[in-house]
């Protein structure tokens, strides 16, 4: 379309190209282009319908205007001027060409983009935008007019300027670009507002006053910025200005922050009330005008001559840790800042007038002059240099007062007339001239460079939180008027006297005098730690007596020391030949590490008086007191022990006597002990408490230990010792226990030649060990313990009146005197008692493990005995009594010279879980019932053993009893075989045998099977004996026995009587084992007494072992029942066999006469009593009670008699000789082979015969 003038109407194409002089649209025209438009004109083009929609547009014209629907798409441009009206977004298209000469007016209602794709050129002359997010690369200088929108980014191949009647309104980010920062931007109209801005520029000219919040900066990169805001300057992003940065915020009324880390800034100015500024490299200040001032940077801070500094109230500058400060140096420099806060490496401030610091912190040093005026400090600030502070004031009536801060100086020099200095680290002096001086550490020490001059005219008060050391560097020159320190240490070497008139020192003072050292009148001296004063010239003494004097502990070197206390003090080290110091109400102590040496007499008396852990302490005698108060107490925490010289005691007689309600001794984990020189001239140690009038009360007090502790009067053995007391006099006792925070606590006691007496062990704070080590007379107490052993070794008696009880250890006590307790002992170990010289004597004993009890003389158990889980093992040289039960959970062994006596009533005297055996050397063996898991062996090697009546030997393996003069059995019941074993061998003239014999009330023939006075359930019966009588002629006392394995009567000489013996078997031999446990049971019995009693002063005699079993050779090989024996009837057959009633005869059980049954076997002679009968049972069963003869006495025809019944009864002679006859042998031989007839024919006959050979055969 070509023509002149061109108006639209309403179309709608798919593109559209229109040349003519000027193009227009009717007002009610719609035109509508899918794809692009062209309009092309030398006049204007005026599209304002609003209802147009365009693909995109190529417009030439002068003045330009479009209204479109749906957004605009500009291809190309070339205007005088544009104004487009959108209400969607306005954007240029692929390689766009738009150049507008004059003003660029666009109104979108989205976002507006312009040269933001390679191959565009955007070229405007004043720009007038109102969009949302707005972004325009031009490819010149920009001019900006009115822009409003969300956010505003422009980039320019050229400058960024705004005409006067501009007016930049966006809401959030600013972002201008000029040239990549080779141009510059000048925005310096007033109705400028930014939600933040962001530079890239040369120069910046930025006035904002129409934003609410100030001037927000974004990232900046400029040579110099200049910026006045109506508000507050902000900036977290990275500022980089590398010439001069200027900013004025609310004309001097508003802060400025500008704090990213990053930031470099290079010479600052800057207005406001409050400036804060981070920096990342050296700073100059060029003017400050402001309320406060705040600098972090990494690099110096300096200013430059003529500079104006003015900081209203505080300036602070961070450094860093390698930057300087120097500012107010310069010629013509006015520095002036209401108070300072500086860090850095080395800070030099001058000002005319006073300086006031907030805070300093200076790596190297620190310089602070004022030229007409003071130096103070504020409350709480802190002030520090690494290597060295000068202090300059006017000498004439300039005064320093730096108390209120918190000062580190390193090196410190001041000139000034007085002075108040107070630091909070170390203070080292260089040189002082001063009228006065108060010097103050509060978190360090003061000290002094070699060759320093200290000079105070008047009262030096020096205080440090640390050390005071004054005067110990190569040529000090030191002069006090008057000396008061207060210091955690102090010390101060003087060339003449000392005259203190205060001291507060925290821990410890060394005061060097080369006289005397003395209080002042009003002095107040209070040195919590250790003061040590050493005295060096003559008269040595050190004399402090005034009423307020406290010292926490006392280094002291001087002949004569007497010090008044008003309340604790510990000695750290006392060298001194008399030594009196008194605290009536505090506590006096040897400190840990501490030397305590005083060559005569040391006396402390004190509320509480205290040996540390680790110090050295020693005494010539030492006298220890506290006050009556219950809580007043002794401690003990290290040794105490002799004062020599070249190994000689410096007081031969000095002792130990420690007096107070409490006395604590030891170390939880370690060892202390109290040693003195014992012997005939003193030496001994008492520990007592006092009575209510502050006297000692040997009977009274507490003593509380912990960890081990040794009581010596005999100086490690090399003295022969003296008494040792501890809160005991022999009758009344006061109360020994663990420290409540002791883990664990032993005592251990070395007498020598002196006597100990100790009070109650408490059960309820159980010390774990009680032991002592040598003494002659023992008395004791309470003895409880919880954790190892009683161990008692003494030469004299040992006599305990109270409990004994180791809940966890064991209880040994060994002396050659007596031991004597009358209260119950237990011991959760084991338990030992030895008496090498006399009788132990105790009641109720128990251990969980072994108890061993050995005396020289008599034992006396009056209670039980209770191992629970071991063995019990008792040997006497004399008799051995036991009034209770002896229960063991192992093997039990009793040996005795004397009588056993064990047992009372009808109970058990022994219980074990395992071997029982008890041996009396030359005594009877007494005892009630004994059962043992394993083996019972009871043996009287000179005496009778006797079993109480109705009492039971139960053995789970073998039994053996042996006696030599008989044994008296109740019941005797084994799991294995039963030995009994009498052993004497030789009777006088008429004098009866020993006899194996029963104690208990009859056994009915009814209850036979099921009561039994002897009973192997497993094994056999086995009697031996030289000479002995198996049973009574008494009714009813003969032994029913029973045996798995059957019984062996090995009888050399003797009778014995017809028994009960059930199904029993006779052995012919001695079963093979029966030897060998006898052997086994006296080897050990002789053993053990041998190491029990190998230092005994009467040694029990030596079981005769071989002698012994010499003496059963005989017993022990005879078959059957071979032995000089004689017939004895029986009581309980000859009950049955002379009743008259054939039917009450017949109905006897058959069991009352087994014996004889087993004997038809291989009888070896058969001797028929003046009151012979026999009986038979329902099954035809003959028997007869009879005796055996020894085979030397076959040729006595009258008591060798053998015959058979039949149905008459037949000649046991004419039967033997026809038998012979038979045989082909002689009757002797026929008799001794075991082979003569001897046959029964069931009949009941009765027999009146004499024994004789002549009756057999005769009348009946």
């Amino acid at each position: 379309m070509s023509s002149g003038a061109i108006t639209l109407g309403t179309l709608n194409v798919g593109t559209l190209s229109a040349t003519g002089t000027s193009i227009s649209e009717d007002l009610s025209a719609n035109v509508t282009v899918t794809n692009r438009a062209t309009l092309t004109t030398a006049g204007d083009i005026g599209l304002t319908t609003g209802t147009n929609r365009f693909g995109s547009l190529s417009l030439t014209g002068s003045d330009v205007t479009v209204n479109e629907i749906g957004g605009t798409q500009l291809d190309f441009v070339q205007a005088k001027s544009l104004d487009v009206v959108s209400d969607g977004i306005v954007e240029d298209g692929l390689n766009a060409e738009i150049t507008v000469d004059n003003d660029l007016t666009i109104l979108a209602l989205g976002d507006v983009t312009f040269g933001d794709q390679l191959g565009e050129s955007i070229e405007f002359g004043v720009i007038n935008i109102t969009g949302d997010n707005i972004t325009i690369v031009e490819s010149d200088d920009s001019s900006l007019g009115f822009i409003t929108g969300e956010s505003f980014d422009l980039q320019t191949a050229g400058n960024i300027s705004q005409v006067s009647t501009s007016i930049l309104d966006i809401k959030s980010d600013v972002i201008l670009n000029a040239n990549s920062g080779n141009s510059n931007i000048t925005l310096s109209q007033n109705n400028n507002a930014f939600g933040s801005i962001s530079l890239r520029a040369l120069d910046a000219n930025i006035v904002e006053n129409l934003g609410d919040n100030g001037t927000a900066l974004g990232t900046v990169e400029v040579e110099s910025l200049d910026l006045a805001s109506s508000g507050a300057v902000t900036g977290s992003a990275i500022i980089k200005v590398s010439d001069e940065i200027s900013i004025v915020a609310g004309e001097g009324l508003e802060s400025v922050t500008l704090d990213n880390v990053d930031n470099r800034l290079n010479r600052v100015s800057v207005a406001g009330t409050d400036a804060k500024i981070t920096n990342s490299q050296d700073t100059v200040l060029l003017k400050l005008d402001v309320g406060t001032f705040n600098l972090t940077i990494i690099g110096d801070v300096t200013d430059s001559p003529d500079d104006e500094l003015n900081v209203a109230g505080l300036a602070v500058i961070d450094a860093g840790s390698e930057g300087s400060i120097i500012l107010g140096t310069n010629i013509n420099d006015t520095a002036q800042f209401g108070s300072v806060q500086f860090s850095g490496d080395q800070i030099d401030i001058s000002q005319p007038d006073d300086v006031t610091i907030a805070g300093i912190n200076a790596q190297s040093k620190l310089n602070i002059t004022s030229t007409g005026g003071n130096i103070e400090s504020i409350a709480e600030s802190s002030i520090s240099a690494g290597l060295a502070t000068t202090l300059t004031v006017d000498r004439s009536d300039g005064n320093i007062d730096l108390q209120a801060s918190n000062n580190v100086f390193g090196e410190l020099s001041i000139v000034g007339r007085d002075v108040f200095v107070s630091e909070a680290d170390d203070i080292i002096i260089g040189n002082i001239d001063v009228d006065s001086l108060l010097l103050s550490s509060s978190t360090g020490s003061i000290g002094n460079t070699n060759r320093s001059t200290i000079g105070v005219l008047l009262l030096a008060d020096l205080s440090a939180d640390g050390d005071i050391v004054i005067g110990d560097g190569a040529a000090d020159l030191v002069n006090f008027g008057r000396l008061s320190l207060n210091a955690l240490n102090a010390s101060v070497i003087e060339s003449s006297g000392t005259i203190l008139s205060s001291l507060e020192i925290a821990q410890n003072l060394e005061l060097f005098s080369a006289n005397s050292i003395a209080d002042d009148e009003n002095a107040v001296l209070n040195v919590v730690g250790n003061a040590k004063f050493v005295v060096s010239g003559q008269p040595q003494s050190i004399f402090l007596d005034g009423a307020n004097n406290r010292f926490g502990s006392l280094d002291l070197t001087s002949t004569d020391i007497d010090i008044t206390l008003a309340g604790s003090t510990s000695l750290t080290s006392v060298l001194a030949g008399d030594v009196e110091i008194d605290a009536p109400t505090g506590t006096l102590s040897i400190a840990s590490g501490a030397s305590f040496q005083v060559d005569q007499r040391a006396e402390l008396r004190a509320q509480n008086i205290r040996f540390d852990e680790g110090s050295i302490n020693e005494v010539g005698s030492l006298s220890l007191i506290t006050s009556v108060n219950e809580s007043s107490s002794v401690e003990i925490r290290s040794n105490i022990t002799p004062r020599l010289i070249d190994e000689n005691p410096t007081n031969p007689s000095g002792v130990i006597e420690i007096n107070s309600p409490n006395t604590h001794i030891g170390i939880d984990g370690g060892t202390v002990s109290l040693v003195t020189e014992g012997g005939i001239d003193g030496g001994s140690i008492s520990i007592s408490g006092v009575n209510e009038v502050g006297f000692p009360e040997a009977g009274s007090g507490v003593v509380h230990l912990s960890g081990e502790v040794l009581i010596d009067t005999t100086s490690n053995g090399d003295s022969s010792g003296n008494n040792v007391t501890m809160v005991s006099d022999g009758i009344d006792s006061g109360l020994i226990r663990a420290e409540d925070s002791a883990t664990t606590a032993s005592l251990q006691i070395k007498a020598g030649a002196g006597d100990i007496a100790v009070g109650k062990l408490d059960s309820s704070s159980r010390i774990n060990s009680f032991t002592v080590i040598d003494g002659q007379n023992v008395e004791l107490d309470d003895i409880f313990v919880a954790g190892n052993t009683v161990q008692i070794d003494a030469l004299g008696d040992v006599h305990i009146s109270g409990l004994v009880d180791d809940s966890e250890g064991d209880v040994n006590i060994s002396t050659s005197g007596s031991i004597v307790a009358d209260q119950p002992m237990t011991a959760a170990g084991g338990m030992s008692l030895q008496s090498t010289g006399k009788e132990v004597s105790v009641q109720d004993i128990s251990a969980d493990s072994e108890i061993t009890i050995a005396a020289a003389q008599g034992m006396l158990l009056g209670g039980n005995t209770t191992a629970s889980s071991g063995a019990v093992t008792l040997v006497s040289s004399a008799a051995i009594d036991s009034v209770g039960e002896i229960t063991s959970g192992s093997d039990t062994q009793l040996i005795a010279e004397g009588n056993v006596t064990l047992g009372t009533g009808g109970g058990n005297s022994i219980s074990a879980a395992a071997n029982v055996s008890v041996t009396a050397e030359a005594g009877d063996l007494t005892m009630t019932g004994v059962t043992g898991s394993g083996d019972v062996t009871a043996i009287s090697v000179s005496g009778t053993v006797s079993q109480s009546k109705d009492t039971v030997i139960s053995a789970g393996g073998a039994a053996i009893l042996s006696a030599h003069d008989g044994i008296g059995i109740a019941t005797v019941d084994a799991a294995n075989d039963v030995t009994l074993v009498i052993t004497q061998s030789e009777l006088e003239t008429g004098e009866a045998a020993p006899t194996f014999s029963r104690v208990n009330d009859p056994i009915s023939v009814a209850d036979g099977g099921e009561k039994q006075d002897i009973n192997s359930s497993g094994g056999a019966i086995v009697f031996l004996a030289p000479v002995a009588d198996v049973g009574s002629a008494v009714v009813g006392q003969n032994l029913v026995q029973r045996a798995d394995a059957g019984i062996f009567y090995g009888l050399d000489e003797g009778q014995f009587y017809s028994d009960d013996i059930g199904g029993s078997i006779i052995l012919t031999t001695i079963p093979e084992n029966t030897m060998d446990d006898l052997a086994v049971a006296t080897v050990s019995s002789a053993e053990t007494s041998s190491n029990l009693t190998l230092d005994f002063d009467s040694p029990i005699a030596l079981f005769d072992i071989a002698a012994f079993s010499e003496n059963l050779s005989g017993a022990s090989s005879a078959e059957a029942s071979a032995g000089e024996t004689a017939a004895s009837s029986s009581s309980r057959s000859t009950a049955a066999s002379q009743q008259d009633d054939e039917e009450e005869v017949a109905e006897v059980d058959e069991v009352a006469f087994q014996n004889l049954k087993n004997y038809d076997e291989n009888p070896q002679g058969i001797l028929l009593p003046e009151d012979q009968s026999f009986a038979y049972d329902d099954d035809g069963n003959i028997y007869f009670i009879v005796s055996l003869s020894h085979d030397g006495y076959y040729g006595q025809k009258e008591t060798f008699s053998l015959y058979r019944v039949d149905l008459d009864l037949k000649s046991t002679v004419n039967g033997l000789a026809e038998k012979a006859e038979e045989d082909g042998k002689d009757k002797e031989e026929l008799a001794n082979s075991g082979q003569a007839p001897f046959t029964f024919e069931p009949s009941f006959l009765k027999l009146s015969m004499t024994g004789s050979a002549a009756d057999i055969g005769g009348d009946e």
